[in-house]
């Protein structure tokens, strides 16, 4: 090879992505020639310090495009670093009793629930369905709102309710009005605005 084509193909080989044969044709080239050698050595850092360093065009040239290129690379793992931590913000997680603020009682002749999720959960998504409450003996005496909290949204929280939720019912006829919240850890049940029951949710369901 000319030395010409030795120092085009120098940033390639250096930075390891010239194919085996051409890597082997250069580094006999280089064994040979001093004054691509020097180049070589000019580039890598690895030019002793009693030895003159070049500083012709070419040699600058090839410089500035290593150190373009490692402006490049760090600019790409700062955008990844980014990405992975924009994907964090919006991950779903599980969402425990202790991460929201759940207020409930009478206000006026209606029972109300008001569930808010805390600044560092974001939002929060529902699954559930209404149940009719029935008596011994089979007679319908009121609905049951069983809702399941899925899951908290990160700190961009606008994919789910980050602004909290309330249920209202009118019990004044007589009918109970529940609402059964199934988190991650527990089960809580509020009639008519008082809390029956919390206990722990079911622990197969925690793993």
């Amino acid at each position: 090879m000319k030395c010409e084509i030795i120092l085009d193909l120098l940033p390639l080989y250096i930075e390891g992505l010239t194919n085996q044969t051409t890597a082997e044709e250069m580094e006999r080239h280089l064994k040979k020639c001093g004054k691509c050698r020097q180049y070589y050595k000019e580039m890598t850092g690895k030019l002793p310090d009693i030895l003159p360093k070049a500083e012709t065009d070419s040699v600058k040239l090839l410089k500035k495009e290593r150190k373009r290129r490692r402006k490049i690379h760090a600019v790409i793992e700062v955008l990844c670093f980014l990405l992975f931590m924009a994907v964090l913000a919006v991950m779903p997680r599980d969402i425990n009793y202790k991460d929201v603020q759940l207020e409930y009682g009478m206000n006026g002749n209606k029972a109300y629930v008001s569930m808010r999720p805390k600044p560092y959960v974001g939002g929060i998504v529902f699954n559930g369905e209404v149940k009719t409450l029935r008596d011994e003996n089979g007679n319908s005496i009121g609905v049951c709102q069983e809702l399941e909290v899925l899951s908290g949204w990160g700190m961009l929280g606008h994919l789910g309710k980050r602004g909290g939720c309330i249920w209202e019912s009118d019990p004044s006829d007589g009918r109970m009005t529940e609402w059964k919240f199934t988190f991650h850890d527990k089960v809580v049940t509020i009639r008519n605005g008082e809390l029956i029951s919390i206990y722990d949710a079911d622990p197969e369901k925690q793993r």
